[in-house]
C-alpha cells in the first residue's frame, strides 16, 4: 500500500490524538523543574537565579531554532523528526538523571529545548495536512491543549513522584513518557507526511521558502501572537505573588487559584476552535479576542475580593485566541509544503514573546506598580488584537 493510499484510511482524530499525546512529554519535560527546584538548588549549590535559569534555558533555545526546524521539517518530512525529538527528550532526561552539576543539567535542558522546538512545528503542521478548513479551528484547539495539559500532569503528578522516588524520579518519568511515544509514533504516524506537503532530493532544494519570507501576513500574524505571549505570560506568571502581596493571599491559595486558568483552558482553547470553525473567522475573531482579553487584565488590579471572577475571564478568554492564531497563520502559506517554516517562524514569535514577558512585566512593577504593570499588558493585548486587521490573505 502506497503512503497516500495509507493516509486516506487513517483516521485524523486518532491521529490528532497520538500528536496531542506524544506532544505533551514536551511541556512535562519544561514544567518538571518547577516541581523540584529546591531539591536541585540544594543539591547542586545554586543560587536563586541560577535555578531559575535552569528553568528559563529550556525556552531560550526556540527563539534560535524555530525557523531553521520549520526549514528541516519541510524537506525531511514530520514522521522522522517527530521521532527524532521524542528520542531528544528521552536522551535530555536521562542526561538530568545523572546530572551532579549545573552543566549537564543545562546540557539535558538545551536537548530538551531543542525538542520541544520540534514538535512544537510539526504539530500543527500535521493537523493543518489532516484537516479540512472547516475542521481545522477544533481540531488545532485540542491539539493546542498539550502546553496546559502537560503542566497540569507534572504539577499534579510530581510530588507523589517526588516522594516516592526522590527529584530524580521526575526526571525518569519523563523519560519512560517519551519513550512510550516513540513506539506509538513509529507504529501509527509512519504514514502521516503527506507527498504534495513534503519534498525531497532535489525537490527540496527548490521548495519556495522565498514566499514564505515575503509573505508579510505571516510575520504580522507572528507580532500578534509574540505580543499575546508578552501579555498573557507576563499576567500568569506574576499573578501568584500579586495575589499574595497585593490582595492578602495565602501564597498556598494563590497559587492554586491562579492554577485555574490552565485548567479552563483545556476546555476553551476546543471552543475557540470550534467557534472559529462555525463562524468561519480567523481574523476578526482575534481581534475581538485580543481586545476582550485587554480589558480583562486591566480589571484585575481594580478587582474586589471576589478576584476568582477575574481569573476565570483570564482563563476563558486569553486561552481562546492561540488555536484561532495557528489556523490563521495556517490558511495564509501560498505552498503547503512550506508550512513548517510558516510555523517555525511562529513559534520564534510565541517564545520571544514567553522570554520577553517576565522581563517587561517585571519591570513595570518595579518602576510603577501593579496597576500600571497590569495596564501595560492591556494595551499591549489590544494593540496586537487591532495589528491583525492589517492580514489581507484572511478576509474574515
Amino acid at each position: 500500500m502506497d503512503n497516500q493510499a495509507a493516509r486516506s484510511k487513517m483516521n485524523p482524530w486518532f491521529i490528532l490524538i497520538i500528536i496531542l499525546l506524544a506532544t505533551t512529554a514536551a511541556p512535562l519535560a519544561m514544567f518538571k523543574v518547577p516541581t523540584v527546584m529546591p531539591n536541585i538548588m540544594a543539591e547542586f549549590n545554586l543560587n536563586a537565579a541560577q535555578g531559575g535559569f535552569v528553568f528559563s534555558f529550556f525556552s531560550l533555545i526556540p527563539i534560535f531554532i524555530s525557523i531553521p526546524a520549520g526549514i528541516i521539517v519541510a524537506k525531511f518530512g514530520n514522521w522522522k523528526l517527530g521521532l527524532i525529538a521524542l528520542i531528544c527528550l528521552v536522551i535530555g532526561s536521562l542526561i538530568g538523571v545523572y546530572s551532579n552539576s549545573l552543566t549537564p543539567m543545562l546540557m539535558s535542558r538545551a536537548i530538551e529545548g531543542f525538542a520541544m522546538t520540534m514538535l512544537a512545528t510539526i504539530g500543527p503542521n500535521i493537523v493543518a495536512q489532516l484537516f479540512s478548513p472547516e475542521q481545522r479551528g477544533k481540531a488545532m484547539g485540542i491539539f493546542l491543549c498539550y502546553i496546559a495539559l502537560g503542566q497540569t500532569v507534572m504539577f499534579n503528578a510530581a510530588p507523589s513522584i517526588i516522594a516516592s522516588f526522590g527529584w530524580r524520579g521526575v526526571w525518569w518519568f519523563t523519560a519512560i513518557y517519551s519513550l512510550l511515544f516513540i513506539i506509538l509514533w513509529f507504529l501509527f504516524l509512519r504514514n502521516v507526511d503527506s507527498p504534495t506537503n513534503q519534498a525531497t532530493g532535489e525537490a527540496a532544494e527548490k521548495l519556495p521558502f522565498g514566499q514564505v519570507i515575503k509573505n508579510m501576513d505571516i510575520w504580522i500574524i507572528t507580532l500578534v501572537f509574540c505580543m499575546f505571549m508578552v501579555s498573557l505570560q507576563g499576567v500568569m506568571i506574576f499573578l501568584p505573588t500579586f495575589l499574595a502581596k497585593v490582595k492578602g493571599m495565602e501564597m498556598g491559595t494563590a497559587t492554586q487559584l491562579s492554577g485555574l486558568i490552565g485548567l479552563i483552558g483545556l476546555f476553551t482553547l476546543v471552543l475557540a476552535g470550534t467557534l472559529s470553525d462555525k463562524l468561519k473567522s480567523r481574523k476578526w475573531l482575534t481581534v475581538v479576542l485580543m481586545i476582550i482579553s485587554g480589558l480583562v487584565y486591566a480589571s484585575i488590579p481594580n478587582f474586589p475580593a471576589s478576584i476568582v471572577i477575574a481569573i476565570v475571564l483570564v482563563g476563558i478568554f486569553p486561552n481562546m485566541v492561540p488555536p484561532v492564531i495557528f489556523t490563521g497563520a495556517s490558511e495564509v502559506v501560498d505552498d503547503p509544503r512550506t508550512m513548517g517554516l510558516a510555523m517555525g517562524i511562529l513559534t520564534t514569535g510565541q517564545f520571544i514573546g514567553l522570554f520577553m514577558s517576565t522581563l517587561l512585566f517585571g519591570m513595570f512593577v518595579d518602576t510603577l506598580g501593579w496597576t500600571q504593570a497590569y495596564y501595560f499588558a492591556a494595551a499591549v493585548s489590544i494593540f496586537g488584537g487591532l495589528l491583525m486587521i492589517g492580514v489581507r490573505k484572511i478576509s474574515r
